[in-house]
């Protein structure tokens, strides 16, 4: 067929699509084909023109790829990195992303170091090659990756097995229940979880700035991730909760880094808290962040206790009302805040639009996604 239509005829170009990312400018990748492709039709006169297909947001665009694609939401495109042959595909019941990574990669890993390696690559972007084999799941740019949330999700799962990958396991489930019903917020709840996992993550392994920055000086503190029990009904029960498990993790080591979900569906004001303690000349320091991640309201309802190892209360939402509607303790995390907080891989799913909310302490919004 390529003889027939064209040997030695002019003006006919062959366009070649693939459904899925490839490093085609790698020649010394072990996994991706299409090089070794592209380096014998540059030796023809017609030569080869690269054209990588961009990632799109744009929900008209993508909800009219196919009647099977008319209601998707903001929060799945973003899942997906904005991949539209990978949203068309997965809209389709042809391919899904565990499907895809599953048929390549049969192994888990056992090193450490790649699991460090990974946290790192998700939160900065910087490539390594013990990471070589997932590279063909993201897009490259400037020597760093970047994966969507959906593949972030399944080399993670082939990563070694913490307490930490436990919990991000519960938040990626969390999430992917979410995603189709946007109106509640919840999804970005849930983002914000593995973000803010990762972040911990990485200065446990790496010694970088913890979130909100709450050790003075870069340390490689023990990190714990879990999900206070259902008694804990109010911030009191928390921060006295809290307390124990750090009491408890501190027999271990000098340093405790905590991220803790509340499970109580009704807890007021908070999804939850960021936790330190440090050893001190024989006795500890506890201090305490809260943080609120609905995308729907434009402040808590309630000031944060005074006199309390609470120390500040975050709110993570992007665009903040005034200032003076501010309740006590509580501020406002900016755009670039909340970006640098999502990380590299994370941050394209940072809401594109916002609703802009009145200043009233209890106003339920629309969707951030929408």
């Amino acid at each position: 067929m390529l003889r027939s239509l064209f040997l030695d005829k002019k003006d006919r170009f062959l366009v070649f699509s693939t459904h899925v990312p490839l490093d085609v400018e790698t020649t010394a990748s072990e996994t991706h084909r299409a090089d070794l492709l592209i380096a014998s039709l540059a030796a023809s006169p017609r030569g080869v023109i690269l054209a990588p297909m961009p990632s799109c947001f744009d929900l008209p665009t993508l909800r009219a790829m196919s009647p099977a694609c008319v209601d998707l939401n903001p929060a799945e495109v973003a899942y997906y990195g904005g991949v539209p042959s990978l949203i068309y595909s997965v809209r389709l019941g042809e391919l899904t992303p565990k499907t895809r990574f599953t048929n390549v990669i049969s192994t888990t890993v056992h090193d450490v170091d790649a699991l460090e390696a990974f946290v790192k690559c998700v939160v900065t972007g910087a490539r390594n090659s013990l990471l070589a084999r997932f590279d063909q799941f993201g897009t490259v740019s400037d020597s760093q990756i970047r994966w969507p949330l959906c593949y972030i999700e399944c080399i993670h799962d082939v990563m070694p097995q913490t307490n930490a990958t436990r919990f991000l396991q519960q938040c990626f489930g969390n999430l992917k229940s979410r995603i189709g019903t946007t109106e509640t917020g919840l999804e970005w709840e849930s983002i914000l979880q593995i973000a803010l996992a990762f972040r911990c993550l990485h200065q446990s392994l790496i010694g970088t700035k913890s979130p909100f920055e709450m050790y003075d000086t870069v340390v490689k503190p023990c990190s714990l991730f879990v999900t206070m029990p259902g008694e804990c009904k109010t911030i009191g029960d928390a921060l006295s909760w809290i307390s124990v498990r750090i009491a408890e993790g501190l027999t271990e080591a000098d340093h405790v880094l905590l991220l803790v979900v509340p499970s109580y569906g009704k807890f007021p004001d908070v999804d939850g808290f960021v936790a330190t303690g440090k050893k001190l000349q024989g006795k500890s320091s506890v201090r305490v962040c809260a943080y609120q991640a609905k995308s729907g309201r434009a402040l808590p309802k309630n000031p944060l206790p005074e006199r309390s190892p609470l120390n500040r209360g975050y709110l993570l939402r992007g665009i903040a009302a005034q200032r003076r509607s501010f309740h006590r303790g509580w501020e406002y995390v900016d755009e670039s805040g909340v970006q640098e907080l999502l990380g590299h891989s994370l941050s394209p799913l940072y809401p594109q639009k916002w609703p802009h909310l009145p200043d009233a302490p209890d106003v339920a919004g629309a969707d951030g996604f929408d």
